[in-house]
């Protein structure tokens, strides 16, 4: 996957939770902490995701060590 997609799609879903959380009362309370709870899960997401497309995987049963 280009990490440049995954980067816009969780930024599409940093915006898309903040309107869920503050501005749609009709289906969700509101709940600002929650938010900001969500936000900081997605950019912690992503801080790993970059890592590993950096640094790439090592098989479990390779002979790197």
């Amino acid at each position: 996957m280009n990490f440049h997609f995954a980067a816009v799609l969780g930024a599409f879903m940093i915006v898309a939770n903040l309107i869920c959380e503050t501005l749609l009362s009709i289906i969700n309370a509101i709940d600002i902490m929650d938010a900001i709870y969500e936000t900081v899960g997605i950019i912690l997401v992503f801080i790993c995701f970059y890592c590993v497309n950096s640094n790439g995987l090592i098989e479990i049963n390779s002979d790197y060590e």
